[in-house]
């Protein structure tokens, strides 16, 4: 029989920082997974060599801006070992179950928007845009915008 885990004492949770920065990290990832879909639908689509060829160009430069902020700002030292395999790789590259493993962080993501007042309320996670999640993170400015985040209060979230 499990029991139920510990409460993280206030001292060890983290803070509403943390929390930003770690949605910035995440929307990254999922961001990353959802575009090498779309990007594998429409080259598959295309009807001559030479388009694929520049779509497939246009995408490799779309990824490189992609990432260029997440980069420069230094982002991505936040970045676990798994999440830094989807860095600075174009997205046609990824395998299978790295675009699975990407978009099921979405349903994350979502909790932790809702962690620091961005979303009311959670959603069934097939109810849910990620292009919406992923509009709520700047492109650049990530750890200004962290710092700018407020926690919902402890006994809201531990009722949740």
């Amino acid at each position: 029989m499990s029991s139920i885990p510990p409460v993280i004492p206030p001292a060890t949770r983290p803070t509403a920082r943390d929390v930003g920065i770690r949605i910035a990290v995440v929307t990254h990832v999922v961001a990353a997974s959802h575009i090498a879909i779309e990007a594998q639908e429409a080259l598959s689509q295309l009807d001559s060599d030479a388009s694929a060829l520049a779509e497939r160009k246009a995408i490799e430069e779309d990824t490189q801006v992609f990432w260029e902020n997440a980069v420069k700002e230094g982002l991505t030292r936040f970045f676990s070992p798994k999440e830094k395999g989807y860095v600075n790789k174009n997205v046609l590259d990824l395998t299978e179950r790295e675009v699975t493993d990407g978009t099921w962080f979405s349903e994350g993501i979502q909790i932790l928007l809702w962690s620091v007042n961005l979303i009311s309320e959670l959603c069934p996670i097939w109810e849910m845009h990620v292009g919406n999640v992923v509009d709520v993170v700047p492109t650049e400015g990530f750890f200004a915008w962290a710092q700018e985040r407020a926690l919902r209060a402890p006994d809201q979230i531990e009722n949740e």
